[in-house]
This record gives C-alpha cells, structure tokens and sequence, in this order.
C-alpha cells in the first residue's frame, strides 16, 4: 500500500490553500494602505497578490482603482 499519493495531494492542497491566503492577506492590506494614502505600498500589495492569483478580477479592479487613484 503506498501513501506518498495521498501525501502529495494533501502537501498540494495545503500549498494551495496558502497561496489564497497570501492573496487575501495582501489584498486586505492593500485596502489598509490606499485609505491611509499609501498608494505606493498598496500598488506593490496588489501586484503581489496578482502574482500569485492572476485570474482573481478583484485583486486587478483594485490595482486599476490604486494606480488611477496615484496619478491622480
């Protein structure tokens, strides 16, 4: 009987699971900063989070709305 399998599928979905969490992480933060005026680090959150999960259409809308708001 082998385990490794079930060993990688769970590594794998812990892995993921991690990944999420840095996105969300770095979203919230984000959030944090650009109401505080710190479009700068916001920027840098987002694009880190959008690294990491680039389907995630928030994470782009919110990066839009920082660098929009940067310029401005």
């Amino acid at each position: 009987m082998r385990v490794l399998p079930d060993v990688r599928l769970s590594h794998l979905l812990r892995l993921a699971r991690s990944v999420f969490v840095f996105a969300v992480a770095r979203f919230r933060r984000a959030v944090a900063h650009r109401a505080t005026g710190a479009y700068a680090q916001a920027e840098e959150d987002l694009q880190h989070a959008v690294v990491v999960e680039p389907e995630n259409q928030a994470l782009r809308l919110e990066l839009e709305r920082t660098q929009l708001e940067h310029v401005e």
